[in-house]
């Protein structure tokens, strides 16, 4: 007996390692796995966590969990990014918010933290490839599309929400420091948001100031009306300037500027010799307003209604703004915000 224990004993010490590690590794495993004792993971594991991570500074920052849909983790990684004062992360964490991504949906906590990242420079149209946005037109701001589908109420909470939520350290676009530089941004944002939510919305074309009557006026001596440039696929995405030379010369003429007039002259003949063709669009008319206020508010391109009141005529034309006036008086004011003190004095 004691012969045969001694030769076990000895058979177990000449087993190879591995058939050893073989039987009694998972266990062994299992056993790390639980108490967290597995070691460090290989630099190989490392890199590709260092690729997956949200770079702030990178070219095109994205979110490896947010990108597979896993928006809880994106929401770990990318909300403390933003409290520090990261731009982008400040664009992605408003996002989630606004469609409810990894948290509860709350459009006044989006715009607030759109409003912030604005103020640091991120400015995304609609319909940005491979930028998730909250928005669909690519002529015009994210934060304004967004902005105009909230309450005044719902605004005024999110511009509070955002001076609190900026990192008082971060430095925005037009170098303002933390909450200074949202209150600039609220100023910039609050004429144009009022201007896209014109936007389809129907006026009638009255001369409203001195310098819009003598833009009626001025035609070769021709009839009175509101002079409007038509709109077509070479002049259509911006103001055409010659209707802007127009408008500056309108002003020189205003002012009792010596030889206006024939400088008026010049631009109109400039731009009929260029091909652009102007219409007189009589006062009174019903138009609806396709785009308010582009390049800073001077021109807005508007339709004319036909006169069943239902259907447009098609075609388009740029107007000065200050001819508009809203036909629902509750539209008022955001006319008056969108254009300021523009229609009040000569420009």
């Amino acid at each position: 007996m004691k012969r045969l224990l001694q030769f076990l004993i000895a058979t177990v010490a000449l087993l190879p390692a591995a058939a050893w590690s073989a039987s009694t590794g998972p266990q062994i495993a299992e056993g790390q796995a639980l108490t967290g004792a597995a070691g460090p993971p290989s630099a190989s594991v490392q890199e590709s966590d260092d690729r997956q991570r949200f770079d702030c500074y990178a070219a095109a920052p994205h979110s490896h969990w947010y990108e597979i849909g896993a928006y809880r983790e994106a929401l770990k990684e990318i909300e403390p990014l933003a409290k520090d004062g990261c731009a982008p992360a400040e664009h992605l964490l408003a996002v989630m918010y606004g469609m409810g991504q990894g948290v509860r949906q709350d459009p006044v906590r989006a715009y607030a933290w759109l409003l912030v990242a604005f103020s640091m420079g991120v400015t995304p149209f609609g319909g940005g490839a491979g930028v998730p946005v909250l928005a669909e037109d690519p002529s015009e701001f994210e934060i304004v599309q967004f902005g105009a589908r909230l309450s005044d109420e719902q605004l005024a909470r999110a511009d509070e929400l955002a001076s609190r939520l900026v990192n008082p350290r971060a430095i925005a676009a037009n170098g303002a420091i933390g909450p200074t530089g949202i209150a600039d941004a609220i100023r910039e944002l609050r004429p144009r948001r009022a201007g896209y939510s014109l936007n389809g919305k129907l006026a009638t074309l009255e001369p409203t100031n001195a310098l819009s009557s003598l833009l009626a006026k001025a035609n070769r001596g021709g009839p009175s009306g509101a002079l409007a440039q038509l709109v077509t696929a070479a002049n259509g995405a911006s103001i055409p300037h010659q209707l802007a030379f127009i408008d500056a010369e309108l002003t020189d003429l205003a002012r009792g500027v010596s030889g206006s007039d024939q400088d008026l002259q010049r631009e109109l003949d400039l731009a009929a010799d260029q091909g652009e063709r102007f219409e007189r669009l009589e006062i009174g008319l019903e138009v609806r307003i396709a785009r308010f206020g582009v390049n800073a508010g001077f021109a807005s391109q508007v339709e004319p209604v036909a006169a069943a009141g239902t259907n447009s005529t098609g075609q388009k034309y740029w107007v000065d703004s200050c001819f508009l006036k809203m036909k629902d008086p509750r539209d008022a004011g955001w006319l008056s915000a969108a254009r300021g003190d523009k229609c009040e004095k000569p420009r």
